[in-house]
């Protein structure tokens, strides 16, 4: 191997290295909960109702008294939708403090309702390990086929279709009217009489997904029950505003945004019309001094000037062997 191969070799490695560093860019505890936490949920074992979890694949406010998330969010892009496939088990979640209800996939059994997931499973495909994260049961709550099995998976695959159109995604979902029945499993699972989700689309671009932000930012929130009879249901028939759920769940939604942009995307009905947007806030921050996540920017950067490096490289190799 004469010095030109060697050296375009090394630049093929780094250059595949670079790219598997992008390809797991919005996997990463920083990126899950970019919203806010709504519930105002602590890491804190002596918190059963409101016990914050915030792994690389998600963030959830964790009720271990319903045995079961009061909320989950995540961050999704094209990037994390990959080749891995689906995990075959749930699995009880060895993170909660052992002082916590254990939810096992067994405590499900007969109940008639699925092993709903929150943060989905085809969300997380990006790695083997990544995706069985979201195989735990704190990631699970009771749903019923019709709703899992149609309308809310319907939803799901419409959002991984506008990430992989170069959106980013920021989500949020969990169950709602609680009515007081329970699975008959040993332990308690809380049954909801709703499911609701938020998404935020947000365009790919420079910087962290809030500095992105804007009052044209598309907000699509759905509030579905969770019975049979839905599955073949739009999951457009049941668009609200995100005022409307925190009305029902008592959350507090987008608390990372100003509180003006924020009063304003939670009005939003999907496909509605909003009245103009009239910002309170004195000034904008100059954007000579917002702080702007470098990473991103540099990577495409590195990876454009490695790409011409090694274009450049084969067509010096090629012009060698015709010598």
């Amino acid at each position: 191997m004469n010095g030109t191969s060697r050296h375009c070799k090394g630049l093929l490695i780094a250059s595949l290295l670079l790219l598997s560093l992008v390809a797991r860019a919005h996997i990463g505890g920083e990126y899950q909960m970019q919203l806010g936490d709504p519930s105002d949920a602590k890491t804190d074992p002596s918190n059963h109702d409101h016990y914050l979890i915030q792994r690389n694949v998600l963030a959830e406010d964790y009720d271990d008294d319903r045995g079961e998330p009061n909320w989950v969010s995540w961050d999704l892009t094209a990037e994390d939708i990959g080749p891995a496939k689906r995990t075959p088990t749930f699995h009880a979640d060895p993170g909660l403090p052992q002082t916590f209800h254990h939810i096992k996939s067994a405590d499900y059994k007969s109940s008639g309702f699925d092993r709903g997931h929150m943060c989905p499973s085809a969300d997380r495909t990006d790695s083997q390990e990544d995706n069985a994260e979201v195989f735990a049961m704190s990631n699970i709550i009771p749903q019923s086929k019709d709703n899992n099995e149609g309308v809310w998976e319907h939803l799901e695959a419409y959002c991984r279709e506008l990430a992989e159109q170069g959106n980013e995604l920021l989500i949020i979902c969990g169950p709602g009217k609680f009515n007081g029945q329970h699975l008959s499993g040993p332990d308690p699972v809380e049954i909801p009489g709703e499911t609701w989700k938020i998404v935020v689309e947000v365009p790919n671009g420079p910087g962290t997904a809030l500095n992105r932000i804007s009052a044209a930012t598309r907000v699509i929130a759905v509030d579905i029950p969770n019975v049979e009879g839905v599955r073949n249901d739009p999951w457009q028939k049941y668009l609200v505003s995100v005022n409307q759920l925190e009305a029902e769940t008592g959350f507090k939604f987008f608390t990372a945004l100003s509180p003006d942009l924020a009063a304003y995307l939670k009005m939003k009905v999907d496909g509605q019309p909003s009245p103009a947007f009239a910002s309170t806030q004195a000034k904008p921050v100059p954007a000579s001094t917002e702080k702007i996540n470098w990473l991103p920017i540099a990577l495409d950067v590195g990876i454009f000037v490695l790409i011409v490096s090694i274009l450049i490289c084969v067509m010096i190799f090629r012009l060698s062997r015709k010598k």
